[in-house]
């Protein structure tokens, strides 16, 4: 079946870029690892700190232009809160979920 303005690949194309698409830098076992705990743990704590700056309010769907409502934060990050794990300043975030983020 064709569409008009869709390529449709090959059943033997090759799934990732050719050689003259390549990065001349080959892919390091150390690339593909998962990071270390250090980052992870700080990953972690971003996630939970936008938790409870979000809570109860709007952002944007990152599946679309529309906003959605957040309810509560978990319960962990309501503890980290507690505990004093959580930086008190919020990351800066968008104020108007209406707003397309990419202008």
């Amino acid at each position: 079946m064709e569409i008009p303005g869709v390529t449709a690949r090959g059943p033997n194309a090759p799934l990732g870029p050719t050689e003259a698409g390549r990065d001349s830098a080959p892919v390091t076992e150390e690339a593909i690892q998962p990071p270390p705990e250090a980052v992870r743990l700080e990953m972690r704590k971003m996630e939970l700190e936008a938790e409870i700056a979000n809570a109860g309010g709007a952002v944007m769907n990152p599946t679309g232009n529309e906003a959605i409502l957040v309810g509560q934060p978990s319960r962990e990050a309501i503890e980290a809160l507690k505990a004093g794990l959580l930086d008190e300043t919020a990351p800066t975030t968008e104020t108007d979920p209406t707003e397309n983020s990419a202008q």
